[in-house]
């Protein structure tokens, strides 16, 4: 047996590999004693590290996630719609009362809601209407059309419509326009109030396709949805 003054041992007198665990005081080693980039999953116990351990702002963006709060991202948000072709009515006035833009990240669905109050303001003589519509500008196409014919020989006649639309959208920016017209043999001019339009995206169809075929266009007939298209995940 060797003795040796307090403070004297240094590394080269130790036999390489030869510490081990028990010769080491608990609770001694420190944070400067490993090496930096030392430490693998292999050294983690299972189920230990909590969200303290973690530098939030060192965490990278997850590519994608499957689920949100346990729902699959295709059963958060799905659209079906089915509609007749609309009737091409007879207008001697139309004006645009709102429009709104939005950017489709991928191709999908808008749906669209609208609702304002078409207003004589004086009597109507023989048969007068108001009709409300949407229109996407950039093609002109026309959704959701309402009508509703007024009563006749009253001071003032009014009437509420409120159309709502489906239709499939491409990626990029569309704009779509509240359409309100009349038409009356009086030479009278239909006021609009109470306007409201509400464009509503959303990627999957009824069966939680991930996108609409790419044979629809972007102003494809009124009524019209993709074929389904089943995705990995449905």
């Amino acid at each position: 047996m060797c003795a040796y003054a307090a403070n004297t041992v240094g590394s080269a007198d130790i036999i390489d590999n030869s510490i081990l665990s028990a010769d080491i005081k608990d609770a001694e080693v420190g944070v400067l004693d490993i090496a930096t980039n030392s430490i693998n999953s292999a050294r983690v116990i299972d189920g230990t590290l909590t969200g303290a351990d973690i530098l939030e702002s060192s965490l990278g963006k997850v590519p994608d996630a499957d689920t949100v709060d346990g729902f699959h991202a295709n059963q958060l948000g799905r659209v079906a719609s089915a509609s007749s072709t609309p009737l091409a009515y007879l207008d001697n006035g139309r004006s645009t009362l709102q429009s709104v833009t939005l950017v489709a990240p991928r191709q999908g669905f808008v749906t669209l809601f609208g609702s304002a109050t078409g207003d004589y303001a004086s009597a109507c003589t023989s048969f007068c209407s108001v009709h409300l519509r949407f229109r996407n500008a950039a093609s002109a196409t026309e959704h959701g059309v309402t009508s509703a014919a007024l009563p006749l020989n009253t001071a003032a006649t009014r009437a509420s419509l409120s159309p709502v639309a489906t239709v499939p959208v491409a990626v990029g920016t569309h704009t779509f326009e509240l359409i309100g017209s009349w038409f009356n043999n009086d030479s009278l001019t239909a006021a609009w109030t109470n306007q409201t339009l509400t464009a509503l995206y959303t990627p999957f169809n009824g069966s939680g396709a991930m996108t609409p075929a790419a044979a629809v266009p972007d102003d494809g007939p009124s009524g019209t949805t993709a074929p389904d298209v089943k995705s990995a995940g449905d």
